[in-house]
């Protein structure tokens, strides 16, 4: 169940590509994945969350995200810029970089 409860783990695996191993973010469960992806989507790119040239919010409605994972069993996906955004029904959030 994907809900983002007391005691939940959001996970974020960040993969640069196919042949790359993942590489897990950890965040809390007071942190909401909308913030989770924006924080993981910097350290992916390296720069601040303040300082990415994009917002989630040109790509997908942050608080929309929030309610629906809390609700139960979903899965969503969604792109945001040269990322393929996956949310799993138990929680867990991998980004993939598109193949150029």
């Amino acid at each position: 169940m994907a809900k983002h409860d007391e005691g939940c783990q959001w996970k974020v695996e960040a993969m640069a590509g196919s042949d790359d191993p993942d590489t897990p973010y950890e965040y809390s469960s007071e942190q909401p994945p909308s913030i989770a992806i924006v924080n993981a989507l910097a350290d992916l790119e390296e720069v601040d969350p303040t300082e990415l040239d994009y917002t989630l919010y040109d790509y997908a409605y942050p608080e929309a995200l929030d309610t629906l994972t809390q609700s139960g069993n979903v899965e969503i996906t969604f792109t945001v810029e040269q990322y393929k955004v996956h949310i799993t029904e138990s929680g867990s959030i991998h980004i993939t970089r598109h193949s150029s």
